[in-house]
């Protein structure tokens, strides 16, 4: 089922969520206090919003960061669901690479690692992740490439890249990856 098929567009501000591969994770990201979310979240899952607090929730954007920066530019460019694209001897080597940059630079930019190595990655987080629950799923970003759409690039990959040089580590694969989803945009996205 891809996001189209499992959010529709009821009206203004008005989704209809057909499946949810996780809870909405929400928490403190600046050592904000957790006691305020609480009610809010106890409010939202009374109203049957699948939401949780998330006292680590700097390691989980960073962690979407790496499974978005993977996953998004490899679906866009090639096209498969998220299952065929982490199964695909291909695809999934090219995932492996990119993670193994997302890894290096998110180690020296925030001093967070989760996996030793891109291959480890792929195959002890990502795949487990994305078998079964979101094994149809399409990429967000070939989406917005076929709807004509800005995409998320930059703010994915291209953040990549620019942590990367600001720690010196090269990121070569995201840096190609950059250029070919520009390139398949038809409207412009802003440089690196």
């Amino acid at each position: 089922m891809s996001a189209c098929e499992r959010n529709t567009l009821q009206g203004l501000a008005h989704v209809e969520s057909k499946a949810a591969a996780s809870p909405i994770n929400t928490g403190p990201l600046l050592g904000d206090a957790v006691a305020p979310l609480e009610a809010f979240v106890a409010a939202a899952q009374a109203g049957f919003l699948p939401i949780r607090v998330d006292p680590a929730m700097r390691d989980t954007i960073l962690f979407k960061l790496l499974f978005n920066t993977c996953m998004n530019p490899t679906g866009a460019l090639t096209g498969p669901t998220y299952g065929e694209l982490v199964t695909h001897p291909a695809t999934r080597g090219l995932i492996e690479r990119l993670a193994e940059e997302t890894l290096a630079v998110l180690a020296a930019a925030h001093d967070y690692r989760p996996a030793e190595s891109g291959m480890a990655y792929a195959r002890d987080r990502l795949t487990p992740i994305v078998l079964p629950r979101s094994a149809g799923h399409r990429s967000s970003m070939l989406q917005d490439i076929a709807a004509g759409r800005r995409t998320e690039i930059d703010s994915l990959n291209g953040a990549v890249a620019r942590l990367g040089r600001n720690n010196g580590i090269a990121t070569p694969t995201h840096d190609a990856l950059i250029d070919l989803i520009a390139a398949r945009s038809p409207i412009p996205e802003p440089p690196a």
